[in-house]
């Protein structure tokens, strides 16, 4: 990734499991710059905590043409219009897509709209905070536990 970070266009898959784990927040913490489709926002955010994250950083982008995320949700019909919107707005603005959809990933790649995994972003999440760590500490950085994640033991 570049010294400036893209904006990370979350879908409801990747918003979802950065959620359960717990990490939305410490993304936004760490400036990673999150961004949802206003379409998602409404449905499932604004009534759960959703103006704590704008706070805190979150973007919610609204999708100037609409007809793109249609033609997207018509051309795929295994993408859901929540899908279709996330890639559409990643697409329009040249942001990067996250997803844990594998049927997302492939139209991204399709479309030429960058995407990455969760897992991207979690591990991403993982070497902010040991960076910040050892900067503000001057302390060892944490352990390599079983996951893999630098001192960070994901819920099973």
């Amino acid at each position: 990734m570049s010294a400036e970070m893209k904006v990370l266009v979350l879908d409801g898959s990747a918003y979802a499991g950065l959620e359960a784990a717990s990490l939305v927040e410490r993304a936004l913490r760490l400036r990673l710059k999150l961004a949802v489709a206003d379409v998602l926002y409404e449905r499932e955010l604004a009534a759960r905590g959703g103006e704590a994250l704008r706070r805190l950083g979150l973007r919610v982008a609204t999708l100037a043409d609409v007809g793109m995320a249609v033609r997207l949700h018509r051309n795929h019909p295994v993408l859901s219009a929540g899908d279709a919107f996330a890639c559409a707005l990643a697409s329009a603005n040249a942001w990067m897509l996250v997803t844990r959809n594998p049927a997302l990933e492939a139209v991204a790649v399709t479309h030429a709209v960058p995407c990455r995994g969760v897992d991207w972003l979690v591990a991403e999440i993982a070497r902010r905070e040991a960076a910040r760590f050892d900067l503000y500490t001057m302390q060892r950085p944490p352990r390599v536990d079983d996951t893999g994640l630098r001192g960070y033991a994901l819920e099973r």
